[in-house]
């Protein structure tokens, strides 16, 4: 009864609700995106996108502070200019990456490490500047680094489940057309879909729903909310359908398991270590759930393998 109070308590204490219904929305939107990059063989595409956003959030910051000249500390308005800077970034990085590999001749993996270095370096640079002239700005620019996603608030909230909404309808909606362009896209072409559309298309809802995800997983760890879920699912079932359902499971009891025990196990840690100021960030936590299912869908399959022997 007491586990039951615990975790009713998540969803109504004011502090904490918002916090982990943001990151269950995010996870969910990230892990049905990362579905498609994990069957394309595009994952290390979300890695890049997620580093070469930083200097768009960094700029996108200072743009926003430059524009309100009166400093106010309207969340909403840095968030939004984050998240323009944000995707612009990322729509260049992309421009950049395709530029080396049809123009240049380069080879997909590394035009795709050298904007991952070159842009989450321009990144570092541009908020290392900032950081003694106008820490205030450094510290908003810092929180998307390795994620803040206990000071999201219900404006981020909303946004999430925006985003993670219109993921989820865009795969109903277009389930099959998905599906052609996932394991035949030279058939979708024969049947006169749109291949090239459909591909910027999904490349923009990867990006906006990375960006958008960045504010509780951070820049670092985004690949691996993208990866895990779908390698979870991709142990346990081999239709693309039940791979969604699996992947977005995952990533939503990974959202909430996450933020409950970076707020328990920092709760522990105090008792046992008062003296000490030890806490477990939920981003990282987060991640690590995430991986902690990995390992027991890749024993499932082990066992029932062994089983149908």
């Amino acid at each position: 009864m007491k586990e039951i109070m615990t975790w009713l308590f998540f969803w109504q204490d004011p502090v904490l609700r918002d916090p982990t219904l943001g990151c269950c929305f995010l996870c969910l939107g990230v892990s049905v995106v990362g579905v498609i990059l994990f069957l394309r063989k595009e994952t290390l595409l979300g890695e890049v996108l997620s580093h070469a956003s930083y200097p768009g959030i960094a700029l996108g910051t200072v743009g926003v502070a430059m524009w309100n000249q009166s400093r106010s500390q309207d969340e909403l308005l840095f968030f939004l200019g984050i998240l323009g800077g944000a995707f612009l970034s990322c729509w260049l990085g992309v421009r950049c990456i395709q530029f080396l590999q049809k123009q240049q001749r380069i080879a997909s993996d590394t035009a795709l490490c050298f904007v991952l270095s070159s842009f989450f370096g321009v990144g570092l640079l541009v908020t290392s500047g900032l950081q003694f002239s106008f820490p205030h700005l450094y510290k908003k620019i810092f929180f998307y680094l390795y994620g803040q996603a206990a000071t999201l608030r219900e404006e981020h909230v909303w946004i999430a489940f925006g985003g993670s909404v219109f993921v989820v309808l865009l795969v109903v909606a277009f389930y099959k057309e998905i599906q052609l362009l996932l394991f035949d896209p030279l058939y979708a072409k024969s049947l006169q879909i749109p291949v090239g559309v459909w591909n910027h298309l999904l490349l923009f809802v990867t990006t906006l729903i990375l960006i958008i995800g960045m504010r509780s997983v951070g820049v670092v760890l985004m690949s691996g909310m993208v990866v895990a879920p779908a390698a979870a699912a991709r142990q346990l079932t081999h239709r693309l359908s039940w791979m969604f359902v699996w992947a977005g499971g995952v990533g939503v009891l990974s959202g909430f398991l996450g933020n409950l025990l970076s707020v328990q196990g920092t709760d522990w840690l105090q008792i046992l270590y008062p003296g000490e100021r030890l806490i477990l960030p939920t981003g990282p936590v987060i991640i690590l759930v995430a991986c902690f299912f990995v390992c027991l869908a890749v024993l499932y399959r082990k066992v029932r393998d062994v089983r149908s022997c």
